[in-house]
């Protein structure tokens, strides 16, 4: 029996990447239930979005564009270069913070 608080959530994600062999690669399957979550460390998000900077291997400049909520040390960048490729804008609604 459990005496005490209890707090729960409901999620609903859609896994997109999963890094095997330090390689981020297209997942082809979803996580069984009850499996083990945390925060991604900025190296891990890092593999994936890149690193700030110029990026010698890659030939590009990855620039930072923003930090996930609650994650202040963890830093998003994106490629200039892929970025450009594309029609882009960026949105936001005034009074929003």
């Amino acid at each position: 029996m459990h005496v005490g608080v209890s707090t729960f959530g409901v999620v609903h994600l859609t896994p997109m990447l999963a890094l095997e062999d330090g390689q981020p690669k297209p997942v082809k399957t979803v996580p069984a239930h009850f499996s083990e979550v945390r925060q991604a460390s900025q190296e891990e998000v890092s593999e994936v979005f890149g690193e700030e900077g110029y990026d010698k291997v890659r030939d590009t400049h990855f620039f930072h564009v923003g930090n996930p909520l609650d994650m202040e040390d963890v830093k998003i960048t994106l490629d200039l270069k892929r970025f450009v490729e594309r029609s882009s804008g960026v949105f936001g609604k005034s009074g929003t913070g």
